[in-house]
């Protein structure tokens, strides 16, 4: 959503929910219902812009990424932004340091041990019915 601000919000499904109790119960907290407040307080993470300003922005559009987590939004007007946007957080992203070589070790390793596994019972299988 643009502000008057000139600057952009990314506003999650749970605060615009027409069934936000004003006192939530166990069972209302459990399906993740914030409680109601008459007015939207907009927290610095909702900022998709960050600190820069938009100017006159006259549309958004949102579109989907080959990532689960995550989509991208453009927002133009006298100026353009782009950006993208993590609602839920980027779950589905690897870390920086994230150690590809023990993940390729071990998928080998699964390989090699299953081909042995199938050599083993093939070798038994066939001692069996000469058996």
């Amino acid at each position: 959503m643009g502000l008057d601000s000139e600057q952009i919000v990314a506003i999650d499904r749970h605060w615009l929910n027409a069934r936000r109790p004003k006192e939530p119960t166990p069972e209302d907290q459990n399906e993740a219902l914030i409680p109601y407040m008459a007015e939207l307080v907009l927290w610095p993470p909702m900022y998709v812009s960050y600190h820069k300003q938009v100017a006159r922005v006259h549309h958004i559009a949102t579109a989907a990424t080959d990532l689960e987590s995550t989509s991208t939004a453009i927002a133009w007007g006298l100026d353009v932004f782009h950006t993208r946007v993590a609602p839920s957080g980027t779950f589905d992203l690897l870390a920086a340091d994230f150690n590809y070589v023990a993940l390729i070790a071990t998928v080998l390793g699964v390989i090699v041990a299953t081909v042995v596994a199938a050599t083993v019972a093939n070798k038994r299988e066939l001692q069996v019915k000469w058996a």
